[in-house]
């Protein structure tokens, strides 16, 4: 059985936070780790994209 789960922007928040509270104070974040922090990075924008489109907004002037 599978479910088609989605992310709000505030559970973005709260990822990007764990992430800055897991590796701020260490001495050099690894590269899977930081490849899988630009990863939610892109999912966080785009996310971010789609509610404006949604919104009939846009974060560039450009794009509308």
């Amino acid at each position: 059985m599978s479910m088609y789960i989605s992310l709000n922007i505030d559970d973005y928040k709260r990822i990007m936070g764990w992430f800055e509270l897991a590796f701020a104070k260490g001495p050099e974040i690894k590269d899977d780790d930081n490849e899988t922090f630009r990863k939610i990075t892109v999912m966080c924008f785009s996310k971010m994209e789609a509610e404006d489109r949604h919104m009939g907004r846009s974060r560039f002037e450009d794009e509308m």
